[in-house]
């Protein structure tokens, strides 16, 4: 009998002190969830996925019209053809930025951006040029568009002999 008031002294000191440093947690300032802490940075997890490319790309304001767009993981290739009333490489070098911006700011896993720009000629179309950036071209692309404008340089534009009679043809 005496293990038996033992047992149930030692079981009721336990709850005890269970309740007693329950009671005894220091005071934390609650937080609502409106609150913000900043303890971490989040981490942009949106990722470019084969279902996603439309999503991507479709809102983009484009002056020329999307022959076609093709996804390989990392890799996303566009081809533009020109449209009617296009004035000078400006329009194009301003889809391409546009193109660069949601490939390298709004996804994270797109390394690399393939633009190829066509014009319509009969039944088939002629490349004008091709541009291949890479993420790590985004930062220098962005801070020159701000400061001066779109420059084909910063694209790393590369013209065909036709391109480069196409803009000759549009200075006059």
């Amino acid at each position: 009998m005496r293990h038996l008031w033992s047992g149930i002294a030692l079981l009721a000191a336990g709850v005890c002190v269970i309740v007693l440093l329950s009671l005894l947690q220091p005071t934390r300032p609650e937080h609502s969830r409106t609150d913000k802490v900043s303890l971490f940075v989040p981490i942009r997890s949106e990722r470019l996925v084969d279902e996603g490319v439309v999503d991507l790309i479709d809102p983009l304001p484009l002056v020329n019209d999307l022959s076609r767009v093709r996804w390989e993981p990392g890799i996303l290739g566009v081809d533009l053809a020109v449209a009617p009333g296009a004035k000078g490489s400006e329009s194009l070098l301003g889809d391409i930025y546009e193109l660069s911006r949601a490939s390298f700011e709004r996804v994270n896993n797109v390394r690399q951006l393939l633009v190829r720009i066509y014009v319509p000629e009969g039944e088939g179309r002629v490349l004008l040029a091709s541009a291949d950036l890479r993420a790590s071209d985004w930062p220098v692309i962005n801070e020159s568009m701000q400061s001066q404008g779109p420059l084909a340089s910063d694209f790393h534009l590369n013209w065909t002999t036709a391109g480069r009679a196409w803009l000759a043809n549009l200075a006059f």
